[in-house]
């Protein structure tokens, strides 16, 4: 049997904001610390910077999800003429985006994938392209079906 997925577009612009806080408290927890900007340091820089750079959260990753990407390809013009600015303002010169999360129910059981793609802002590539996927939980347990899939994340990101 299949499973029956979604994505979930209205509710997304909502959802990210507490997404990527849940995804920095995670990637933190994992040691790394300082070594990384988090999404909530990227919109304070931007917001201080608005002659500079535009909204965080309108990069145009829409781009990234509806193509097959894989390393070494380069990024849409859109993205990385959004990323640039952002990345300066970091003096950093990687990217890990959260472009589509998808729900998977599977009759009474559910379980969220989160697509991510990692770019060399700088060079306009991608890196790396994956899927997260978190444990399947009863239908209707919102919290536990994103739990873990931040914990799936903050796992790759951990220094081993």
């Amino acid at each position: 049997m299949g499973a029956l997925q979604f994505r979930l577009v209205g509710m997304w612009d909502g959802m990210r904001r507490a997404l990527d806080d849940s995804l920095g408290a995670a990637i933190a927890a994992t040691g790394i610390g300082k070594g990384w900007g988090y999404a909530a340091d990227v919109v304070r820089s931007a917001k201080r910077n608005v002659m500079y750079t535009g909204d965080p959260y309108a990069l145009g990753t829409k781009s990234l999800s509806s193509v097959t990407l894989k390393g070494g390809d380069q990024l849409p013009e859109i993205v990385a003429s959004n990323l640039r600015p952002l990345i300066a303002l970091g003096d950093t010169r990687l990217a890990l985006l959260p472009v589509q999360l998808t729900v998977e129910r599977q009759g009474a059981r559910q379980r969220a994938r989160l697509r991510l793609v990692l770019v060399d802002g700088r060079g306009s590539t991608v890196l790396w392209v994956g899927e997260v996927f978190g444990d399947a939980v009863a239908s209707g347990s919102d919290p536990l079906l994103f739990s873990s899939l931040v914990t799936q994340v903050a796992a790759l990101a951990a220094p081993r």
